[in-house]
């Protein structure tokens, strides 16, 4: 199920096509749209056992889909996984989790220090976010997503990391106005957008138990429920 799956108009009925479309911009990018590749990549933060580094940047319409690369210089960090994909860091928190923000040229700021797994539906469309998207890795290479809408206005995107408890000071790395305008420029719209249809894969047919067997003896045309328990 996807995300606006899971949200109303407010009124108990299904989201309209707007109100999905802007579920879909906060969480997601848009997939009517091939990305421009933004030509930046560069270490955005380092200490003497790790560095962080984005290796990917794509540029839609919507917003900019990051991909930060996580190398150790030894594998000796079993936690590195959870740190990165369990709970977002929370103000407040105990946990060292890596640390990621931008800063848009007019002075809007988005991070991924959460108290909530997703994006608030009701955020004004010119509210920046940043939403991890996925990633994944083991022993000494990680890999994590970002994805970061609405688009920033002309100017350069500022990426700013830390990781105090695995000895990353703050650093803040800027990604070039002309290298973002280049790389959306090559975006490419497939076709216009349109709300998701699909309900979900079909229902399952049971299998044809071979009659007196086994199968046929002990399983149940209609399994209990828990409701239905005595």
């Amino acid at each position: 199920m996807h995300f606006w799956r899971a949200h109303s108009s407010g009124d108990g009925s299904p989201p309209s096509a707007e109100q999905m479309r802007a579920l879909q911009r906060r969480v997601e990018p848009p997939e009517n749209e091939l990305p421009g590749a933004i030509a930046f990549h560069a270490v955005v933060g380092r200490s003497d056992e790790l560095v962080v580094a984005v290796v990917r940047a794509d540029a839609y319409s919507t917003g900019i889909a990051i991909s930060l690369l996580i190398r150790l210089r030894h594998s000796n960090r079993a936690e590195l996984a959870h740190d990165l994909f369990g709970h977002p860091p929370h103000r407040g928190g105990s946990r060292g989790g890596l640390l990621v923000g931008v800063a848009y040229p007019d002075g809007r700021t988005a991070s991924n220090v959460s108290a909530a797994p997703f994006p608030d539906p009701q955020l004004d469309a010119d509210h920046p976010t940043l939403t991890q998207r996925g990633g994944g890795g083991g022993g000494r290479s990680f890999g994590i997503d970002y994805w970061l809408t609405p688009l920033p206005p002309a100017g350069n995107l500022i990426v700013v990391v830390a990781w105090p408890a695995l000895g990353v000071e703050e650093s803040h790395t800027s990604i070039p106005a002309e290298l973002i305008a280049e790389g959306l420029a090559r975006n490419i719209e497939l076709w216009p957008w349109e709300p998701d249809t699909d309900d979900g894969p079909p229902t399952p047919e049971p299998p044809d138990l071979p009659e007196g067997g086994w199968f046929a003896e002990h399983v149940p045309d209609n399994p209990p429920h828990i409701d239905d328990a005595p």
